[in-house]
């Protein structure tokens, strides 16, 4: 998602490169493939971005290698498990049993990049105060409800937020950019909400409508499902499914599944059956890799300030190795599903 149009790789640029006024010798060395693509402004752009990220599982730990080695200002985690298996994580070290997941990650992120600022922050300090001196909140905690609590806050904020999770073979990331004026480069509302009978924004619904039922949308309608399915769960259970210890999740998941079709789709149009929660419960770490470099592409333009839709979704099924990108506003969707369920 990186805008080629900007790549400078002329004379003048390479002046640049060789003398710049705002990198150092070395940072200039170390950022030169990248700055072939968006010159020195762009990847000072970058260097004045400040991130915290929220969960530093498989999928975060895959972003903070990409934002610090890309070359952002800040990055800041926050993570307050414990670490109980060292081969879970590409930034876990030996000995790092017992300790704070973000604490055990900080040293491996420092040296990936010397020159990015790697921090670390409890859940408890996470709060609207702390978010105004970053640019963008990157949300892979893995418990939707407590997600739905930082989109409110990157809100109030005027923060962007994005959030990223998988399910098996099924992943998405969702962005939302917040803006505290009209911004040229993000999608401004200009209509009214149009409500129905349950007092929700219908404007929302027939906008998922038309994605799903869409051709190009086609070869991802399961992961849509299951991962709708997947965060209404833990929406209303303020946990993670686990059909090994929780059996009675297999049923409702299933439930929740119907539900979502029914109010997008023909409930023909996908069929998940108990025979498929194998391809949900199977851990990825390759996948992870993908959706992480797809996501932190989208952070990159965002830093970039390309233009950039206010809401934004992307689904990747890997059964298929298939992705679609989407605007759509999958949080206000999943908020009028939970109230209406």
């Amino acid at each position: 998602m990186f805008n080629h149009n900007k790549a400078c790789c002329n004379s003048d640029y390479m002046e640049i490169v060789e003398k710049p006024k705002s990198l150092t010798e070395d940072e200039a060395k170390v950022y030169d493939r990248q700055m072939r693509l968006w010159g020195v402004n762009g990847q000072m752009k970058i260097r004045g971005f400040s991130v915290i990220l929220c969960g530093v599982n498989d999928i975060g730990a895959e972003m903070a290698k990409n934002l610090i080695l890309s070359g952002i200002k800040q990055l800041t985690l926050v993570d307050d498990t414990v670490v109980n298996d060292e081969r879970t994580s590409l930034l876990i070290k030996k000995n790092s049993i017992g300790m704070l997941r973000s604490e055990a990650s900080r040293e491996v992120c420092q040296q990936f990049n010397p020159s990015v600022e790697v921090k670390v922050e409890s859940i408890q300090s996470l709060n609207e105060t702390l978010l105004e001196g970053y640019d963008l909140l990157v949300d892979a905690n893995g418990n939707f409800k407590f997600s739905l609590h930082l989109h409110h806050m990157c809100s109030a904020s005027k923060v962007s937020y994005l959030c990223c999770t998988s399910m098996g073979v099924y992943s998405f990331y969702s962005m939302n950019c917040f803006s505290s004026d009209e911004d040229k480069n993000f999608e401004v509302p200009t209509k009214a909400l149009h409500l129905d009978d349950n007092g929700k924004n219908a404007d929302v619904d027939r906008e998922i409508i038309n994605l799903v039922n869409n051709k190009q949308f086609r070869s991802v309608k399961k992961c849509f499902v299951i991962i709708c399915a997947k965060l209404l769960f833990e929406m209303k259970h303020d946990r993670m499914l686990d059909f090994k210890r929780h059996p009675e999740d297999t049923d409702e998941f299933l439930a929740m599944c119907d539900k979502v079709k029914a109010r997008v789709m023909d409930k023909s149009d996908v069929k998940i059956a108990k025979e498929d929660l194998i391809n949900l419960t199977v851990r990825l770490p390759a996948l992870s890799s993908v959706l992480a470099g797809t996501a932190s592409s989208t952070v990159i333009d965002a830093a970039l300030e390309n233009p950039f839709p206010s809401k934004f979704a992307f689904f990747f099924d890997a059964s298929n190795f298939y992705g679609q990108p989407c605007k759509i506003d999958l949080i206000s969707f999943l908020k009028n599903s939970a109230a209406i369920s």
